[in-house]
């Protein structure tokens, strides 16, 4: 509840300030009529929060909630700064308050462009990403061994529209993995979010099984009136939903998948997280009773959980996560995320903290398919396709 408060109190803060400026300043020699259209945006911007939030908690309410924020609330926000610059700048020189809010309006607009491709057009662009890697203690028997990994779905953010949900599936089973692994955040809010998505989950195919583990939104601890009791009956209905998928949930748990007369681990942790999420990651139970010899890939949502325990703490070799998205937002190989994250997008090699079997430990950090949100500028949705080698 208190990173939601906090949250909203920032957007509110961030609605209120441009509109009083566009009131008293930009329109402050219009009508009284006029000046009160300056406050619709923000009325209604009041209001679909309260709604998406609060009342209703639908796809509809949520992307237009979104569209308010990114195409309006974002651009009204690049205006007043501008405008404000050139209007501190006009105790000066009296021209600049008029060229600053020509450059304003320009660039507000081209904000308002550019959030709406991110919106409409960023979330669709599906993506394979392909990584050979050579690591040293794999089997024979598991050179060329290929593994999807998918992650960040969050179906609550596309209603019941399963469009996209069936061409991720679609793209999935045409790789023809040895494996899949799902690294967290089915949902957003809720288990039921998963409903009309599971007869199209169901259909994801692998030799060797699906397997998944949860992220901190799956723990359904987010939203107003959820006490911890009900939290946890609402993450159980969605282990079940897993579970009737043909998904194998490895919360802190291991699975052998063998071939031949060898065998690989796939282990999985509950969530590793920061404050203000929940954590639950048992590290040594997953791993309980896997010798340090035998090559084994981890399942852990959150990227941090790398340095945070699993390097110091095991002799897992690969660790897959998500939970970045890399912000959906990027400019060529930068994003916001690397402000929170030290890993959050792609393949990272670890060789100080090496074991008797592995001088080299990796981490790979999926950016994700969906979001919470319905938008994606300069990241797209992707699919890992992982091919392991003998090295």
């Amino acid at each position: 509840m208190l990173p939601t408060l906090l949250i909203f109190s920032v957007l509110l803060l961030l609605a209120i300030l441009p509109t009083m400026y566009i009131d008293l300043v930009l329109c402050r020699n219009y009508t009284l009529r006029r000046t009160l259209l300056c406050w619709v945006p923000f009325a209604l911007f009041m209001l679909l929060m309260v709604s998406s939030v609060w009342i209703v908690h639908t796809a509809f309410f949520l992307h237009t909630f979104i569209f308010m924020v990114l195409c309006v609330l974002v651009p009204a926000l690049v205006l007043t700064v501008v405008s404000g610059i050139g209007w501190l700048l006009a105790h000066k020189w009296p021209q600049a308050f008029r060229w600053g809010n020509y450059v304003a309006y320009v660039l507000s607009a081209a904000t308002f462009v550019t959030m709406c491709i991110g919106i409409w057009w960023g979330p669709k662009q599906l993506t394979v990403k392909e990584v050979d890697l050579y690591v040293d203690n794999l089997p024979e028997a598991f050179d060329g061994y290929r593994i999807v990994q998918l992650s960040d779905l969050h179906v609550g953010t596309f209603g019941s529209n399963t469009d996209f949900v069936e061409r991720v599936v679609e793209r999935t089973n045409d790789l023809h993995p040895d494996m899949i692994v799902f690294t967290g955040d089915l949902v957003n809010l809720r288990p039921d979010e998963i409903t009309p998505f599971e007869p199209v989950l169901s259909r994801l195919t692998a030799p060797d099984g699906v397997y998944s583990v949860f992220g901190n939104h799956d723990y359904c601890r987010y939203g107003f009136n959820k006490d911890s009791y009900k939290a946890v009956k609402e993450w159980s209905r969605l282990w079940d939903a897993e579970t009737a998928m043909g998904w194998r949930v490895l919360e802190n748990d291991r699975q052998a998948i063998v071939r031949d007369s060898s065998f690989i681990v796939i282990a999985g942790v509950g969530n590793a997280s920061e404050p203000l999420l929940y954590s639950d990651a048992r590290l040594e139970q997953a791993l309980r009773r896997v010798p340090d010899s035998v090559f084994t890939i981890l399942l852990s949502h959150n990227p941090a959980h790398w340095r945070m325990e699993v390097l110091e703490h095991s002799s897992v070799d690969l660790m897959l996560s998500g939970h970045t998205h890399a912000a959906q937002f990027k400019i060529g190989n930068s994003s916001p995320a690397s402000i929170t994250y030290d890993e959050w997008s792609g393949l990272y090699e670890d060789t100080i903290h090496q074991t008797p079997f592995s001088p080299h430990r990796y981490l790979y950090v999926s950016e994700g398919l969906g979001g919470t949100f319905p938008f994606r500028l300069g990241t797209k949705p992707e699919i890992i396709l992982i091919t392991l080698h003998k090295k």
